[in-house]
């Protein structure tokens, strides 16, 4: 990977990249006569064990988000930029007290718009360095950019509201925000907030200067291609029946009939408002913190939006076609004790029969078995990780395989992953020049020749 470090603090270029624990060397999936193995004791390269601030940064250039941050950042932002929960503290040890449980977000404040259509430039201070995703209240087709690079073609019509496809990293400070809208299209509310679903981070949280074990190791490359949910399940699933729910919006109806396949207990819930939007609220409690994983038994081809108490948000696209009540995996994601709210927004297509909540094991060793079940070549959790076995592991083609695939972080960052834009005209203190070219629409994205 050209350009990262190995120097040992927290200096060094931002990577996310998946070294195998404790030289975990992936094998997914490769052929016998090109395995990837655990570098340990038997290391032909550099023995020096790495420390949490160097595996971070090693996470963060995996993930393409180093340009995010200058080189001159230290572990504390390479650490927030891998977990949202890590802004928050670092937001608050600065001065700049984040609400308790709440997101960091900021709102995107456009001018009046004259007409439906008009487009807009602005600028939108953030208040941590994270990985943030945009949110749109609206209607019509429009079109985003941040700090000049295009982030999303976005439509809330069907919801409502609508969450770009891709996250954005992005540093502590003012950032400059385009929208360009077809005509007839309106924004009511925008924000950008940081993106909790993806949370990099050892179980106790990083570390500065404390030597990375192939346990902690394990923990983050589980998280980085997204293989949590092939956990092992720890108890009897939590399941809810979807017409059980704690609240509905005003369109919001139980239904009930024979489906096929058919409805458990015969009876779904629906949004019954002629083409609007239906909103439902489900309430568990949980009797101990963990990780669980959310399945959800849907009918319906139209995207729906899931929310775990306001925090955790996810666009969940069933598929093209409506091929009758199936279960679909939403989220996996790491929960206190107590009672939490899961809310859903259905369209007018949309059916929901049924939620799962599945707890999973989710010890350092737990992840470590789930590598080695993958066909990942791991080393005891305890052991520790040296510069040779992380070097190795993220240059396997197997792993960076994984990291683009669906389930892959790198993904997530769409066209910011490794791109560096350029500096927001108001942080160098320059005019906005005028919006320019005309919207583009999602069939006709920059650079197709329209």
């Amino acid at each position: 990977m050209a350009g990262r470090r190995s120097s040992g603090g927290g200096g060094g270029a931002i990577p996310i990249a998946l070294a195998l624990v404790s030289l975990v060397l992936p094998v997914l999936g490769a052929a016998a006569s090109d395995p990837l193995v655990l570098l340990a004791a038997r290391s032909t390269g550099p023995k020096r064990v790495i420390t949490h601030d160097e595996w971070a940064a090693d996470l963060v250039e995996a993930l393409g988000a180093a340009a995010a941050l200058p080189e001159t950042a230290d572990s504390s932002e390479r650490f927030a930029l891998l977990c949202p929960d890590r802004a928050e503290l670092v937001t608050q040890a600065g001065g700049r007290r984040v609400p308790a449980h709440s997101p960091l977000h900021a709102v995107i404040e456009p001018p009046p718009q004259r007409n439906p259509g008009d487009s807009f430039r602005t600028t939108v201070t953030v208040p941590a360095s994270a990985l943030y995703v945009l949110a749109v209240e609206g209607v019509g087709a429009q079109r985003w950019v941040v700090d000049r690079r295009p982030l999303a073609h976005l439509d809330p019509s069907q919801l409502g509201v609508a969450y770009a496809p891709v996250i954005v990293p992005l540093r502590r400070g003012p950032h400059e925000i385009t929208a360009t809208l077809s005509p007839g299209a309106r924004v009511e509310r925008a924000e950008l907030s940081a993106y909790r679903l993806l949370c990099l981070a050892p179980g106790e949280g990083w570390r500065s200067g404390q030597a990375l074990t192939a346990g902690v190791q394990s923990r983050t490359l589980v998280q980085v291609v997204g293989l949590e949910r092939r956990l092992p399940r720890d108890g009897a699933p939590i399941e809810i029946e979807g017409e059980a729910f704690a609240e509905s919006s005003a369109w919001g109806e139980r239904a009930q009939g024979r489906l096929s396949p058919p409805a458990s207990g015969g009876a779904w819930v629906a949004a019954g408002g002629g083409g609007s939007p239906a909103e439902f609220t489900y309430r568990v409690r949980l009797d101990e913190p963990g990780t669980f994983s959310l399945s959800a038994r849907v009918d319906g081809a139209s995207p729906q939006l899931w929310s775990i108490d306001g925090r955790y948000r996810v666009t969940l696209r069933p598929g093209d076609v409506e091929t009758g009540f199936r279960w679909l995996p939403v989220v996996s994601l790491s929960l206190a004790a107590g009672e939490h709210a899961i809310r859903l927004v259905l369209a007018h297509d949309g059916r929901l029969d049924a939620l799962r909540l599945v707890r999973r094991r989710s010890a350092n060793a737990d992840y470590v078995a789930l590598l080695e079940d993958t066909g990942f070549a791991v080393s005891a959790s305890h052991r520790l990780v040296t510069r040779s076995a992380a070097d190795a592991s993220l240059s396997s083609p197997d792993f960076v395989q994984r990291l683009h695939g669906p389930t892959g972080a790198r993904h997530l960052l769409g066209a910011f992953a490794g791109r560096e834009g350029d500096a927001p005209l108001a942080r160098r203190g320059e005019p906005m020049p005028p919006i320019g070219p005309p919207f583009l629409s999602p069939d006709h994205p920059p650079g197709s020749g329209r």
